[in-house]
């Protein structure tokens, strides 16, 4: 059994025409190469950037392990036409793998063999039972707010005593 899990995308290209918004209808299907059971997340619509939660699939490969690749493929929803695939990234099934993975225009051979242009990243991790932990959520994208400057001193004493008012 193989754990995979999917949670977010960044900088995917635009994939639609006018008058509809540019930006793609992204989900995101997992599931072994060579294997037709799959798991899908649900669809986040015009986003660069889509955070779909995190969706994980316990994969049952029909084939020795060293020889099983996992396959996160995002693709962009259209109401009219068919869907199109942005991109895919692969993965051997490892005891441990957590990270942004490149999605590729094109991916048809096995893992080493996946080439094209690069169509953003997906955050994606793979484990095995026996190695199997929680998957830590992506980093933020955006920078880290610094923290708050240290309060400013308490204020000293008037050096001399203060003016009376005038009369």
């Amino acid at each position: 059994m193989i754990h995979a899990c999917v949670t977010r995308a960044r900088n995917l290209p635009d994939m639609d025409r006018w008058p509809k918004d540019p930006k793609p209808d992204a989900y995101a299907r997992v599931r072994l190469v060579n294997d037709d059971n799959e798991c899908k997340t649900s669809r986040v619509d015009d986003d660069t950037s889509p955070d779909w939660g995190q969706l994980c699939c316990s994969l049952e490969p029909s084939l020795p392990l060293n020889q099983t690749t996992v396959s996160f493929v995002v693709e962009d929803y259209d109401l009219i036409t068919h869907n199109e695939v942005i991109g895919e990234c692969r993965l051997p099934a490892s005891p441990f793998e957590q990270g942004w993975c490149p999605l590729s225009a094109s991916c048809t051979g096995p893992a080493a063999d996946c080439t094209g242009v690069a169509r953003g990243e997906v955050w994606v991790s793979v484990a095995l039972p026996s190695t199997h932990q929680p998957p830590a959520a992506p980093p933020s994208d955006s920078p880290q707010e610094p923290s708050p400057p240290p309060p400013p001193p308490p204020l000293s004493p008037p050096l001399s005593p203060p003016l009376s008012p005038p009369l």
